[in-house]
């Protein structure tokens, strides 16, 4: 994260940072030692996760509205278990939520192994309106270079910025600390209050 772009936590234009303690979602648990979560299955497996984790929400101290915004962050089988690993990223206002993982194993038989989240329940942002980034993406990379002792021999120049898309995807130019061009976009981070807009 290259800093936190919203009145929680944010970084000037001279580099000067607030800090906040590193936080990590809770993590919650279903699965079982000795018998699968439920029986088999036909159907793709993504759909049959998805119809699992609506019916058992509450269990994972979700509601149908957390784990309706996600995208999946990696999918693949297992050869020649058969077993498809499904991992999604929580998302809030079309921006990813850092850190905010859920994971789950479908047998071959479409039967739900287990599943493990750290999706946030009751997602809500610092800033009750539509949170705008207090720095923009090349001071947010000059703060994170001042912060890691690093000096930019140039000024950060925007590269590319995608504006259609909501998490103002960025390309950043080496300025001296990086080997190549560096891509930032918005994401949420969770702090023990509520969700912070950052710059990663």
């Amino acid at each position: 994260i290259l800093t936190t772009g919203s009145h929680f936590d944010h970084a000037s234009a001279d580099g000067d940072e607030s800090q906040v303690a590193f936080y990590l979602p809770p993590q919650r648990r279903l699965s079982s030692l000795d018998a699968l979560l439920t029986g088999p299955t036909a159907g793709d497996p993504l759909q049959i996760a998805r119809q699992f984790l609506d019916g058992h929400a509450a269990e994972l101290g979700l509601s149908s509205t957390d784990l309706a915004n996600f995208v999946v962050s990696d999918r693949y089988t297992d050869e020649p278990s058969g077993i498809t690993h499904i991992y999604l990223r929580q998302t809030y206002g079309g921006l990813e939520v850092m850190n905010a993982d859920l994971s789950i194993g479908i047998s071959g038989q479409g039967e739900v192994i287990s599943v493990a989240s750290s999706f946030v329940g009751d997602a809500r942002t610092v800033d009750a309106l539509q949170p705008q980034p207090f720095v923009s993406a090349p001071q947010a990379y000059a703060a994170l270079s001042g912060a890691l002792g690093l000096e930019l021999r140039t000024a950060p120049q925007v590269v590319s910025v995608d504006g259609r898309s909501p998490d103002s995807a960025t390309v950043l130019a080496a300025s001296g600390v990086a080997r190549g061009d560096v891509p930032a976009k918005l994401v949420y981070v969770p702090t023990a209050a509520a969700l912070a807009l950052s710059w990663r």
